[in-house]
């Protein structure tokens, strides 16, 4: 077998084990939490890295959909390299909290849960009050951080950082259908 199609059939592969072993009940738990913010008017504040970010933006879009106002962290690029560069990348995220309020959500999108960026954003969730910290990992949490800050989570086994973007995908638009009257 040529190799580049060797590589795309281990990939596919890694997606199928992924997608067979969706922890269901973790993302039922995930649209439970979520839910009561159709009718609170909280925040559900969004953020990831890279393709994670841009799982984030994905996320904020479906949380419209079903009536839950999100803001993604990393939407605002003049913001996000304002912090970076008069603060610091690590504080990036968490300096965009100072509109949180207690009654808010964070949810993180994390393929390893090591970002400094994502873990000091839960610890100045934490700090703020804020109760309703969710995260989306990959790593199947493997001593990172980051998932031990969120009560409420969704943990995929596998340490391919494409596979688990792709199924966190696919979690977003569960969570819609969940949502979904």
């Amino acid at each position: 077998m040529n190799a580049d199609i060797e590589k795309a059939v281990l990939y596919q592969r890694e997606v199928r084990k992924l997608i067979e072993g969706l922890p269901y009940q973790a993302i039922a738990e995930m649209a439970e939490a979520l839910a009561p913010y159709r009718e609170s008017g909280g925040i559900v504040w969004v953020a990831g890295n890279g393709g994670s970010a841009a799982n984030a933006s994905h996320c904020v879009l479906h949380l419209d959909d079903v009536g839950i106002l999100g803001r993604c962290l990393t939407d605002n690029t003049p913001i996000l390299t304002a912090r970076s560069n008069d603060i610091d990348y690590r504080e990036a995220l968490a300096a965009q909290l100072h509109y949180a309020k207690p009654d808010d959500a964070i949810l993180v999108f994390s393929g390893s849960g090591v970002s400094k960026n994502i873990v000091n954003l839960l610890e100045a969730a934490v700090n703020m009050g804020i109760k309703a910290r969710l995260g989306i990992f990959g790593f199947a949490g493997r001593d990172a951080p980051a998932p031990k800050y969120c009560p409420t989570k969704i943990v995929l086994n596998s340490t391919n950082y494409g596979a688990i973007e792709d199924v966190h995908s696919m979690i977003i638009h569960i969570l819609k259908e969940m949502l979904t009257d």
